[in-house]
């Protein structure tokens, strides 16, 4: 099985060799595939972030985040908070978890945030990293095949994603 130690050793061999401002997607999908090797069997969706974030031993609590922010994330204290608002975490809860994910496997942030602004075109190159990430964990290319007949609606549903997510996962295909 997998360890935390070999997903980072495995992240480290990768070609790194971008710019600063590119985004180096095939690092955020690479990460993501072993993520979901060692965590899930791809068997049908959704896939829950908040396994993973119990598995890696990492705490998440519930607080009152000021509006934007939906999620922060704090790796010296291996913390996620979410918010406590019921309506963004229906829609927004999964995504965000496992964008803080992202931030965890692929970068040394010590603190970030998480808003739906973080999907938008002026999202840093970390923030659209993590984004790549969360897309490609929650909705693996052979899961994504395999449902991609459901009605928008219906396929948000069954991957627990919001709409912004899953369009954006559908267009790094």
């Amino acid at each position: 099985m997998l360890t935390v130690n070999d997903i980072i050793s495995r992240l480290k061999t990768l070609d790194w060799s971008t710019e600063d401002r590119e985004v180096n997607t095939q690092h955020s999908r690479k990460a993501a595939y072993l993520v979901n090797k060692k965590y899930n069997k791809y068997a049908v969706p959704p896939i829950y972030a908040e396994k993973i974030v119990q598995e890696e031993g990492l705490s998440l609590s519930y607080r009152h985040l000021t509006p934007p922010y939906i999620a922060a994330f704090n790796r010296k204290e291996k913390m996620i908070i979410l918010t406590d608002d019921r309506e963004l975490l229906k829609k927004w809860g999964n995504f965000a978890l496992a964008h803080a994910l992202g931030h965890w496997y692929l970068h040394d942030n010590q603190i970030d945030y998480f808003s739906s602004a973080s999907l938008g075109k002026h999202a840093s190159r970390e923030d659209q990293e993590a984004n790549h990430f969360a897309s490609h964990l929650l909705m693996p290319k052979k899961l994504m095949q395999e449902w991609q007949w459901l009605p928008k609606q219906l396929f948000t549903s069954a991957f627990n994603v919001p709409t912004e997510g899953m369009t954006f996962r559908f267009s790094t295909v």
